[in-house]
């Protein structure tokens, strides 16, 4: 009868253990499995800018890894040094020194080879809608909306899980300008440096 007892308590201790253990060990969600991982980027970019002039931009980011080896993302970039251009008014048949701004957001995807490593390459693409404005003055301004695609690589090492910073190769193909400027004035190789945080392992 003692070992009836025994058994039968042993048994009910065995089953209220893994009852606790089952019910401590939550189902990974198919959102948190597919995205486990998301990061912050800041950096620059120097390349060709109207034709023959160097422009530097800053751009910032935030994006999101799916599956490991994909990102996506919305970016955000700006011209940094203020350019001067002359442009020739039909109405008053007189040319004027306009001061050139430009800026851009949009959609970045891309893929990550090497995605385990803690050196990364980066084939990626970018499609931004893009703004023009020369300004003389505060009532002088001209604005012009197009549309700009720029697909390049980048090279990422990760420094500590929530830390990295790389370099990159982009091509910048503008659509859509008229007037004043053509596409070809602002297309363009251009390099980057970059910085990043978040979660990246």
């Amino acid at each position: 009868m003692k070992k009836l007892i025994f058994a039968s308590c042993m048994l009910f201790l065995t089953l209220g253990i893994q009852a606790q253990t089952t019910d401590s060990i939550k189902p990974i969600s198919p959102f948190k499995r597919a995205v486990g991982q998301y990061y912050f980027e800041a950096g620059m970019h120097v390349g060709q800018i109207l034709q023959k002039k160097a422009g530097m931009y800053t751009h910032f980011s935030g994006n999101i890894i799916i599956y490991k080896k994909y990102h996506i993302g919305a970016q955000y970039e700006r011209l940094t040094n203020y350019e001067q251009m002359s442009l020739f008014n039909q109405d008053t048949m007189l040319t004027k020194t306009y001061n050139f701004m430009h800026q851009s957001a949009g959609i970045k995807f891309g893929y990550i080879i090497f995605h385990s490593k803690k050196y990364q390459l980066e084939p990626n693409l970018s499609v931004n809608w893009a703004m023009i404005q020369y300004r003389t003055n505060a009532l002088d301004i001209r604005k012009w909306n197009f549309c700009v695609i720029e697909p390049g690589i980048t090279f990422n090492y990760i420094v500590h899980k929530n830390v990295s910073f790389g370099a990159g190769l982009h091509y910048r193909i503008n659509l859509g300008l008229r007037n004043a400027l053509q596409n070809k004035d602002l297309n363009g190789v251009y390099g980057s440096i970059f910085l990043r945080f978040g979660v990246l392992k």
